[in-house]
């Protein structure tokens, strides 16, 4: 993980097999609360700060809908086997959607 840099942050493909550890040292942490409504409004805060985070997720821009049409750009121009490159700023979400076997 140190070795990798920024790209281990900032890709959420990478950061997937440590989220159970983080998982688990945050339910230890939360546990060492004896406070039972203090321990609810800092659960609530981490699930607010969670969807918050996230909202670009459940409302994409109009100008990323362009996303939606990657499989059948990539249908018209090559094959399902082959290799294909997106040049897309360290942003894996388009290869993800082109559905390629390669």
């Amino acid at each position: 993980m140190i070795k990798s840099g920024e790209s281990f942050i900032k890709h959420s493909y990478y950061i997937m097999p440590f989220i159970p550890v983080m998982a688990i040292c945050a339910g230890y942490f939360i546990s060492l609360i004896k406070v039972k409504w203090l321990r609810s409004v800092f659960l609530l805060a981490v699930v607010v700060e969670g969807i918050l985070n996230l909202q670009h997720d459940f409302m994409p821009k109009q100008s990323k809908n362009y996303l939606l049409q990657l499989e059948n750009i990539a249908d018209d121009y090559t094959n399902p086997s082959d290799l294909i490159v997106i040049n897309s700023n360290l942003n894996s979400r388009g290869l993800y959607l082109v559905h390629t076997i390669g």
